[in-house]
């Protein structure tokens, strides 16, 4: 019998970058992704590394919203195009019912 070390991943799965590469602006050097299912959910974009000690966002990229908060679309990427209401490319996290405090928008470039 062969050995038991890692192998690539069957070729019907799909590579992926971690989203906590994506959202710290590239200060991250993260591991790409296996994802398990389709469709993945939020927390299985990430890299363990990111899973376990989290991600770094500068500040000049992050906002705080009081009041009504933009949506993030479901497209399958990570970035929400720029929209109507006026905000540029972005990503809304902190919005979910068991979340405390604000939702948070963690914007593509810096402004």
């Amino acid at each position: 019998p062969r050995g038991l070390a890692a192998s690539a991943p069957p070729p019907n799965f799909n590579l992926a970058f971690c989203w906590g590469q994506e959202l710290s602006g590239g200060m991250r050097h993260c591991a790409q992704v296996v994802p398990r299912k389709a469709g993945p959910a939020f927390r299985e974009r990430f890299c363990s590394e990111c899973r376990a000690r989290g991600v770094i966002v500068s500040a000049s990229r992050l906002r705080v919203v009081c009041g009504r908060a933009p949506t993030n679309q479901h497209t399958g990427g990570i970035w929400n195009e720029g929209s109507d209401n006026g905000w540029p490319q972005h990503r809304v996290v902190n919005q979910v019912c068991s979340s405390t405090g604000p939702p948070l928008v963690i914007l593509r470039e810096e402004t």
